[in-house]
């Protein structure tokens, strides 16, 4: 029963016989007793409810799904409200970490450095530095050096110098591949390629000089430089830096000696020389007696100096590394010639026999297997080796090598390579057992294994390298430990060799085999990889606990860098030594002592040579004295040099509690003096203060972190104790991110009435509007247009939708005429008479009341339905008015049967009863039985009475009814029951058309003299004038804000689901606020963003967000719109049938409480809601083209002067160009950089500094004078969700919030953007010094580009190429996507706040990867989520379940982050219920998450448990309902 029907139960005096006693419903609510008394109904009554007639077909109608999902929403916003308010520090993020074969991978566990560390340290800096002046070997992070200098390549050409290019020059091709994605993905320059394998290269001076004329840059194998070199395709001249990578190669007639002795040597203007940079870990690569000459003939050889560290930054490196080294004794293994298996012999056989030599290095290598490494594997050798692919080389090999010998020998030769595939695919080679009691395995493998099972499963190793001599080795140890009997728990191996092509041998490997072995061993799917020296060097890979070494090294090099590869903490190296077998041990001992004498060497360099504190002498220690003496004083507490970094770490650790951040100091030096350079961590208000040059690095670091304490205590962020202020407002910050609670509720008076409908007094002139179906035969074709007439002119309104039952609709057109008309008194007075008519009759209304107070009148309009559809317009139907109001009803006696077709009759005693009938019933009389297929009447006096359609047709109660006798002569008629309550607006209101049919005698009835036409148009008036009212009086709260809004779209905003039982206002057929309120919550952000960006240049990321906060805040908007009375113009009530009645004295018939009095519940988050939807309104309402309205919206929502604006102009009015901008000093690489970026996204910045600015990450400290990213991400963040969201508002007009802020989650995520960063090439202009960072883009820059191509794979079939891929790869960093958002501020500033370029930015690089959403809307089979969905329909049959998500801030356990950055919480909603939620980055994780948690919960429940715990009963009957997708989308 709807609402409206709820009120009506006392209408009808007498109740059905099972209930005796219940309760009657008033109008205000309250419940009144009564029983079957002898009550008069010649009372005053109303039109009743239909309660009197049994004509609804399924009474009890469950929600709609939609309905069901919003109260659910409902319900988990206010489940995440008080979670999230309550225990908000027992939030922690909980994500969802995806296992082998999910999309999402992490770096944990993985440091993919080779020669760079986390944060460059002070030598490292100082190093650098070193580097840019003089030709120097280091350990150094290259790239900075590489960007330098060809930032000054750029400047010296556009100087007019003559070009120079930089080569990274590295010894093998795997090598030369890895350093080039190296460079490739962290400069902003060509970088190009030149290796041994590059067949498409042809040696011409002109294809050369191409080359070098497109990239600045090249990563080349040493030998290839040489042929240039040699070939004079280049000179010496024309380089500008050479980087030698493992710098120790370079001796004798190595490649990296031939080029400096061949050609940098004979050029001797010292001018046109490049330098030099030289990495290596060792100055020497081989056994040697003399270190220092050594290293001085290395020193030679590439004209630089060897630059090392300080003594006591050395000694802490080397302590720091906390490698535990051992050695594992194995026994002799047998002499080779005792070590011939079976098969062996017989193939040596065969080969003798069949005088085929090809096979004689095969069988000296499998010999040699069987000896170091046992007989199974010298056998196995075998099978590996004779494949099918490998077989036919060896037999085309032999027909060429045999090509000229007699055709006996050569048929010898060729059979004999078919019997040894023969023999080897023949023979039985057993499984492997390690127990067994044969010798299948040497004394060296069985001690290997042992050692591997030990380190694996005792002492939890998780990343493995074994280093072995020989690539067959390799290969077999790696099969080996695939052998179901020798494999250990956790070991998954793997092997990575050389790419020495040799004919006929197991270890040939492809250059993307190569890559494929590393990648899996940085995924982690394989952790133990057998490596020949290839690993040794130069290769990054993952940082490894265990490194053993199972053929010894062979040099000291070998034994540094092998040793080199466990850097894990408490990593262990273990060499492998044969027992009773000296040269091992003297080996071991020998490269233990080179690297202690080079240890030493490094220590006894020059001062000059070392990078460390400058010597203090007497004066400079009593300055330093003096110095640290200087402090700062806070009423008790007292800040000095000495606490202040103490103070400081305190204040970081506040902003970053995960124990990330840290103060990072940056040192320089200033003549004899240091100055130092503190940076903070990211969510750190302040990013950099600089200290006073002090005389020694320490007292450096102080000053600077004295500087910023002083200023974070003048900026409030430390209080008089020196403690961290953040942590006593953070919780309140963070809770006013959170919306206000919608449980938090009020009562506020509600607008029943627009305020058109006031204008009374005399009528001089009348505004008709006709109220025409679109669709009349939907209805009635009986029903005629009616015209309502005002005294002011009702603006145009939107398309009315009405529901008739039976999937039958029609829309009603509201027609206002455009002139109004001015009527003669009497004319005025008939359409008065007409609408008291109407009034009492259709609506059982008796007005007393004149014609001055009425607000609005009625009249019939002369055309037909069709007619006023061609012309728009309509004349009065006087005649019809003039036959209405002639007399007060028709009388029926002694009339033509052609009079009692289509008659209006009603009762006139009860407002219950109104028919329409159709012509006599011959067959019946007044006493005649009721036939069976009438509507039966279910009063109660009429139920204790006999049953004829005499007592059918009056309503008098019982004692009347047994007193009074009806006329046996009268005829009976056909009729159907008009129904007077029905909500037309309603689509799943009841179906009154099922059964409405009658029979009836008139004498109890009256005959209305209102035309049939006329009274099927007004029954539909109350669901009209409900639209209508509903529509003036949110166009009242739009009047009131002072903005002109479209009726339909004020209407929407101001329209709030009911709360009532059943009846909802969106249940009418209108939209309710939601969808505004999601586009409008991101305008606001939008519009509040870009006022504050403008009013407040010098803010920073933390300010801005405060900032921001305090304006979009619900509580904010909340307050602004109590302060107007917009709560009382908010549509929060169902529908009413009663509320559209004019507000005048009545007659007869009952009077609702005046508007005064209503009241209706609203919950401060509704009202703050409302609020973002009518800036949403607004924004539709002045299209995309004009933003001033909505502007306008914001500026009256908000209230504050942090947004004055009031059009979408005044925001670059108030901007004023940054000081940074204004003297701005344009470099060549700054121009080419534009150009760079403009070939790929398409637009070209008027300034590149503000370029520069959009790609310089916080931790880039080198350049003072252009800004971070941070402020233009701020702004670039919210310009990007606008036009998102915009997309997503007209692209989808039926989807809901909820799907609607899934989707744009995905859009905005750090995952896409990410992926977009690189595809747009704009990672390789971010600047950065945290290798870290330097390391992970470069990795993820790899990751994507491999989903790519296994996409485009997938689609070689003829299938579309899934645009999804970039969720199957690596986690990014957040700043690839921080430098997207930074670059879409900047291009707005760049084009002076025009919105279309970002818009065409979103158009042009975003849209096409969400064009087709089906592919973000399903989960894999194997996903959590599907194994929840299949848990609940087919084992629980729940079907009313679903997973929700929602943005919440991140919790207080991530600092200042709770200000600044969201987390997703997904819940798990069963029967109305949360029962299950989760927290992670990105929504599909959280779904991820939660489903998993659910899995786990319900995995041992059974049916019966689950159906009463979850109060769930869907299973017992389903009744065939069709239930939507309970878990939303995959993203």
């Amino acid at each position: 029963m709807g609402a409206g029907e709820a009120n009506n139960v006392n209408d009808e005096p007498h109740l059905p016989p099972s209930q005796p006693n219940s309760a009657m419903i008033t109008e205000s609510g309250h419940a009144l007793s009564h029983d079957d008394n002898e009550l008069d109904s010649d009372v005053n009554s109303d039109e009743s409810g239909d309660e009197d007639y049994v004509l609804k077909q399924n009474p009890d109608r469950q929600p709609r799904i939609s309905e069901r999902k919003r109260l659910d929403g409902q319900i988990f916003e206010s489940y995440t409200l008080q979670r999230e308010r309550e225990s908000p520090t027992q939030w922690q993020a909980d994500p969802y970490k995806s296992e082998k074969g999910q999309s999402t991978q992490t770096y944990e566990g993985y440091d993919g450095r080779k020669r760079m560390v986390s944060d460059p340290r002070d030598y490292q800096k100082d190093l650098y530095e070193r580097a840019k002046l003089k030709n120097t070997i280091v350990v150094l992070p290259t790239v900075m050096l590489i960007d330098y200098i060809i930032q000054q390549e750029l400047e010296n050409r556009a100087a007019g110098q003559h070009h120079r290019i930089t080569f990274f020059i590295v010894e093998k091709v795997i090598l030369c591949q890895q350093q080039y994605r190296c460079l490739k993905d962290n400069l902003p320059f060509d970088i190009g390629i030149l290796q041994g394998n590059d067949n498409s290269i042809v040696n011409t001076k002109e294809v050369w000089e191409e080359k070098f004329t497109k990239h600045m840059a090249f990563v080349t194998t040493a030998q290839v430089l040489l042929d240039c070199l040699n070939n004079g395709f280049i000179k010496m001249s024309r380089i500008n830096l050479m980087v030698f990578d493992e710098a120790h190669h370079t001796k004798k007639s190595h490649p990296f000696a031939m080029i400096i002795k061949r050609h940098y040597r004979r050029e001797l203007d010292p001018t046109q020389r490049p330098k030099i940079m030289g990495l290596t870990a060792s100055p020497v690569d081989a056994k040697t007696n003399d270190l220092k000459q050594a290293t001085a003939d290395l020193e030679d050889m590439m004209d630089s100096e060897i630059a090392t560290v300080s003594d006591k930054v050395l000694s802490q490196s080397i302590g720091a590394q906390d490698l535990v080294e051992s050695c594992v004794r194995y026994g002799q293994s047998p002499p080779k010639r005792d070590a011939h298996t079976v098969l062996w012999l017989q193939l040596r056989d065969l080969v003798d026999a069949g005088g085929n030599h090809l096979f004689r290095d095969n069988l000296i290598e499998a010999e040699d297997i069987s000896s170091t490494l046992g007989a199974w594997p010298a056998d196995r050798f075998w099978s590996l080796l004779v494949t099918e692919i490998r077989v036919a080389g060896v037999f085309a090999r032999t027909q060429g090598e045999f090509e000229t010998a007699s055709v006996q020998v050569a048929d010898r030769a060729t059979e004999t390579v078919y019997q040894i595939q023969r023999l080897v695919n023949q023979y039985d080679l057993g499984s492997i057992e390690r127990s067994s009691s044969q010798p299948h395995l040497s004394p060296k493998v069985e001690s290997l294994l042992a050692t591997l099972k030990h380190e694996f499963c005792v002492q939890g190793t998780r990343r493995c390298i074994v280093f072995v001599q020989k690539r067959s080795t390799a290969v077999i140890l790696s099969d080996l430990l695939e052998q179901p009997g020798v494999k250990i728990l956790g070991v998954r191996p793997g092997f990575l060799v050389g790419r020495q092509r040799t004919f006929f041998t197991i270890a040939n490997v492809t250059e993307y085999q190569q890559q494929s072995v590393l990648q899996a061993f940085k995924d982690g799917e394989t952790n133990c990889l057998f490596a020949t020296t290839v690993a040794e060097e130069g290769i990054d890979i993952p940082v490894c606990d265990l490194v053993i070494r199972f053929d010894m090294h062979q040099s000291a090099i070998q034994y540094i860098q092998s040793r080199g590869r466990a850097r894990q903490k408490s990593s262990r190296f273990i060499a492998m030594v044969q027992e009773d077998h000296s040269s091992d041990l003297h080996l071991l001992r020998q490269a233990a002592q080179d690297a202690r004498l080079l240890q030493h060497f490094c220590m006894s360099l020059p001062e000059d040579r070392k990078v460390q504190d400058m010597i203090i002498d007497a004066k400079t220690a009593a300055e330093a004295e003096l110095a640290a003496q200087k402090a700062y004083e806070i009423g008790d507490a007292r800040l000095s040099y000495d606490n202040s970094q103490e103070v400081l770490a305190r204040y970081v650790a506040c902003v970053d509690p995960r124990g990330t951040a840290k103060p990072e100091f940056n040192m320089s030096v200033d003549g004899q003096r240091f100055c130092a350079e503190v940076i903070l961590s990211d969510p750190s208000p302040v990013k950099f203060v600089s200290g006073h040059p002090q005389p020694s690095k320490k007292l450096a670091r102080g000053s600077a972190a004295y500087e910023a304490c002083v200023l974070l205590h003048g900026k409030d962020h430390l209080d008089a104790n020196l403690q961290p202020t953040l942590a006593r407002k953070l919780p309140a910050m963070r809770n006013a991110r959170l919306a206000v609670s919608e449980n938090k509720k009020k009562e506020y008076g509600v607008r029943l009435k627009p305020a058109i409908w006031t204008k009374v007094g005399p009528i001089v002139d009348l505004w008709p509007a006709t109220f025409l179906l679109a669709r009349p035969e939907a209805y009635s074709e009986m029903a005629t247009p009616m015209i309502v007439l005002s005294r002011e002119k009702l603006p145009p309104m939107a398309r009315i939708p009405l529901h008739f039952g039976h999937g039958r609709s029609s829309l009603v057109n509201v027609l206002p005429a455009l002139v109004p008309l001015r009527l003669p008194a009497e004319k005025i007075d008939l359409l008065y008479q007409f609408t008291l008519r109407l009034f009492n009759d259709i609506f059982s209304k008796t007005y007393d009341a004149g014609k001055d107070e009425f607000p609005f009148l009625f009249a019939p309009a002369l055309q037909s339905q069709e007619s006023i559809a061609a012309d728009n317009c309509c004349d009065i139907d006087w005649s019809a008015v003039d036959k209405t109001t002639s007399e007060a009803c028709l009388a029926w006696e002694n009339r033509a049967p052609d009079f009692f077709e289509n008659k209006f009759v009603f009762d006139s005693l009860t407002g219950s009863r109104k028919f329409i009938i159709h012509g006599l019933n011959n067959s019946l009389h007044p006493n005649s039985p009721v036939p069976d297929d009438a509507v039966p009447y279910t009063s109660t006096a009429y139920k204790a009475s006999t049953p004829d359609i005499q007592q059918y047709s009056n309503s008098f109660f019982r004692k009347r009814r047994q007193n009074t006798a009806w006329r046996q002569d009268q005829p009976v008629v056909n009729a159907e029951v008009l129904s007077m309550q029905r909500n037309y607006l309603d689509p799943f209101a009841s179906n009154d058309a099922a059964n409405s049919k009658c029979y009836l005698i008139l004498e109890p009835l009256q005959v209305s003299t209102l035309p049939v036409g006329t009274v099927r148009m007004a029954a539909l008036l109350p669901a009209i004038f409900h639209r209508i009212n509903s529509c003036l009086i949110a166009l009242d709260g739009c009047a009131m804000l002072g903005l002109d809004l479209p009726p339909d779209l004020a209407l929407e905003a101001f329209t709030k689901t009911s709360d009532e039982v059943e009846g909802t206002l969106s249940a009418d057929g209108g939209s309710n606020y939601e969808r505004l309120e999601f586009l409008g919550d991101t305008f606001l952000k939008m519009a509040t963003t870009i006022s504050i960006f403008t009013l407040l240049p010098e803010g920073n990321e933390f300010e801005y967000h405060v900032e921001r906060m305090v304006l979009i805040a619900n509580q904010n908007l909340f307050n602004r719109a109590v302060d107007r009375g917009l709560p009382e113009y908010v549509r929060a009530k169902g529908y009413n049938r009663r509320v559209w009645y004019p507000d005048l004295p009545l007659a007869k018939g009952k009077v609702l409480a005046h508007e005064s009095e209503q009241r209706q519940q609203l919950s401060q988050k509704t009202i703050a809601d409302v609020c973002e939807a009518i800036i949403g309104a607004a924004y539709l309402a002045g299209s995309r083209t004009s933003m001033d309205l909505a502007v306008k919206a914001v500026r009256k929502m908000v209230k504050s002067g942090k947004h004055p604006m009031k059009s979408f102009q005044k925001y670059y009015s108030h901007y004023q160009t940054p000081s940074w901008l204004q003297n701005e000093r344009v470099t060549e690489a700054q121009k080419l950089a534009v150009q760079t970026v403009k070939s790929h996204i398409g637009y070209e910045f008027t300034s590149p500094a503000l370029l520069q600015s959009a790609f310089t990450h916080t931790s880039y400290t080198y350049e003072k004078a252009i800004p971070d990213y941070q402020r233009l991400e701020f702004l670039g963040d919210a310009l990007l969700d606008m036009v998102i969201v915009d997309y997503l508002y007209h692209t989808f007009p039926e989807a809901d919030p909820q799907w609607l802020t899934e989707h744009k989650g995905a859009m905005v995520s750090n995952q896409f953007l990410s992926s977009l960063c690189v595809q747009l090439q704009l990672h390789k202009h971010l600047r950065i010094t945290n290798s870290s960072l330097i390391i992970q883009r470069a990795e993820y820059a790899a990751s994507l580009e491999r989903a790519r191509n296994a996409a485009e794979q997938e689609a070689s079939n003829g299938t579309k190429l899934r645009m999804d891929y970039w969720r199957n790869t690596l986690t990014p960093n957040k700043a690839l996507a921080d430098v997207v958002e930074a670059v879409v501020g900047a291009m707005f500033v760049d084009s002076q706040y025009n919105l279309n370029v970002v818009r065409c930015f979103f158009n042009v690089h975003v849209q096409p990867f969400f064009e087709d959403m089906s592919i973000y809307d399903t989960f894999a089979s194997s996903h959590p989520v599907n194994l929840l969905a299949k848990k609940m329909q087919m084992e629980f049959e729940c079907r009313d379940w679903r997973l929700l998500v929602k943005l919440v801030p991140c919790p207080l356990s991530q600092g200042i982050q709770a200000i600044t950055q969201d987390d997703v919480l997904c819940g798990l909603m069963v029967h109305g219920r949360v029962v299950e939620d989760a927290k992670a980055k990105a929504s599909k994780d959280a779904k991820a998450a939660c489903a998993e948690k659910a899995v786990g919960t319900l995995l041992t429940m059974k049916l019966a448990d689950f159906r009463e715990i979850m109060g769930c009963d869907c299973g017992q009957d389903d009744g065939g309902e069709e239930h939507e997708n309970a878990h939303g989308t995959a993203i």
